[in-house]
């Protein structure tokens, strides 16, 4: 999603300019002051108002710069604040300089109204942005992420920036119905295994076919509606290291051993075969000497980078 994409245009903003958001007598006396401080019209005011939101703060030279960061090191590193404040354009604040000392002449009443005006207009912006964030999930978690990371950054110096940045987070979520969405998804599910995950499991097929984990495979979601193996359809097809299996039924199931008493390698053994033939026990031998390993951080890194990162992509938190 383009960033232009991203942002409401701006007849999406004027527009946000209505009754249902401002009395009709705030809209008027904006309206009437705009020209009276150095703006041609109203319509002049909201356009420049656009235009600020859109250019005080440079998002392509910050996504440059972490693009670098990751190009050379992988990761991101050094300060979000400073990264952020960095890209901030000051020169806006020149031009608004003439109309902030025209409006400081105003009664002190007419510019609290004012103010409380401009505070609402930019908030009803960044809403419409979150909200065009929250239909591309991959975003929404992308930009959820950094904003917690930025919030954490901001918790000894500016307390009161980092819960003006929870609330954003808090309103992604929101505006996303995340835990009313997965309430109706595991509901809905007919799924015996991994309800919460159904709405994503064919996703999920998708990723392991091009990551070679598995083999194609028709019926891949299907495979997981009952307990033991269905003998109408094949089982899956594993084509990788055991233990990744194991790492993803586990993540499946946020990291919980047993599904409905079954154990994460009873489950592997019932939806999935191997190239080279696996009893129970086998598998359960396996398992069982691999499992302390999955809490390590370090092993998790070196073994299951790959998996690790399309499971961090797609799977429902």
């Amino acid at each position: 999603m383009e960033f232009s994409e991203i942002t409401p245009s701006l007849s999406e903003f004027i527009s946000l300019v209505n009754e249902s958001n401002f009395t009709k007598e705030d809209i008027e006396l904006q309206s009437k002051t705009a020209s009276k401080v150095g703006y041609d019209s109203f319509e002049h005011y909201l356009e420049f108002q656009y235009f600020i939101y859109h250019h005080l703060f440079i998002i392509q030279e910050l996504i440059d710069e972490v693009n670098k960061d990751l190009e050379i090191h992988h990761k991101i590193k050094g300060n979000l604040v400073s990264k952020v404040t960095k890209h901030v354009d000051h020169s806006i604040e020149d031009e608004l300089k003439p109309i902030f000392e025209r409006v400081q002449k105003l009664p002190v009443d007419i510019q609290s109204r004012l103010y409380i005006f401009e505070d609402k207009l930019r908030t009803l912006y960044i809403q419409s942005t979150l909200d065009n964030i929250s239909k591309d999930d991959s975003l929404k978690n992308t930009v959820t992420k950094f904003l917690n990371d930025l919030a954490n950054q901001y918790s000894l110096a500016q307390p009161e920036a980092k819960q003006s940045i929870l609330n954003t987070i808090s309103y992604l979520d929101g505006v996303s119905y995340d835990n009313t969405n997965k309430l109706i998804a595991e509901s809905n599910s007919d799924n015996y295994y991994f309800k919460k995950q159904t709405s994503i499991l064919q996703k999920l097929h998708d990723e392991l076919v091009i990551g070679k984990y598995i083999e194609k495979h028709d019926a891949f979601v299907n495979v997981f509606r009952s307990q033991n193996r269905n003998p109408h359809l094949n089982s899956i097809l594993w084509i990788e290291e055991t233990p990744k299996l194991f790492y993803l039924l586990l993540r499946l199931n946020d990291n919980i051993e047993y599904v409905n008493g079954s154990r994460i390698d009873y489950i592997a053994y019932q939806l999935f075969t191997f190239h080279s033939e696996k009893t129970s026990d086998n598998i359960r031998t396996a398992y069982n000497s691999m499992i302390s390993k999955m809490k390590d951080e370090h092993y998790i890194d070196k073994k299951m980078q790959h998996l690790n990162e399309i499971l961090n992509r797609i799977l429902i938190k």
